[in-house]
């Protein structure tokens, strides 16, 4: 089902932007640990469900036991943290809702399965190689020499491994 292939693509991709990372505590996750969670429920709306900005990784703990009891300090929480992701949120929400048409869920499996982050070369420490701003708020180091892959299968296969690691 194509919609299950976006799912799959936009999970590894929100894994990899906020660095296998819970957004609430901080702490490292992977495998069972490691939930893809929506801001804004997808029975509220569903041309959110796959909008990285409506997605954040949160461990079990946090997405299970605070941010779905919780709604309203969650919420705050949220507004504080990504400011910018809470505003462009709640004009989405402005929008007439609809069912998402045949033709997008192609073009978006299409965006997701050649999806490459947007890299920009930092010059505030060259002496340690180049700093790499992607699609996350975090800093990458990356040496001269180092080849980035961000092929499919690439991404499929650091996700794996990521998977396999223990919490």
């Amino acid at each position: 089902k194509l919609k299950d292939k976006i799912k799959k693509e936009v999970d590894i991709i929100i894994k990899e932007r906020d660095d296998y990372t819970c957004q609430y505590c901080g702490k490292r996750v992977s495998g069972f640990d490691c939930h893809v969670s929506h801001v804004v429920p997808v029975s509220k709306t569903k041309l959110l469900e796959f909008d990285f900005q409506n997605l954040k990784i949160l461990c079990f703990r946090h997405h299970i036991h605070w941010w779905h009891k919780n709604p309203l300090e969650a919420g705050k929480w949220f507004r504080e943290k990504f400011p910018d992701r809470a505003k462009y949120l709640e004009g989405r929400l402005l929008e007439k809702p609809r069912p998402i048409k045949m033709y997008e869920l192609r073009d978006l499996y299409e965006e997701v399965k050649n999806y490459k982050p947007t890299l920009t070369v930092s010059n505030t420490k060259p002496e340690s190689g180049r700093i790499v701003k992607g699609p996350t708020p975090r800093e990458v180091k990356i040496s001269k020499e180092e080849k980035v892959d961000y092929s499919l299968e690439a991404r499929l296969k650091k996700h794996e491994e990521r998977e396999k690691m223990p919490s």
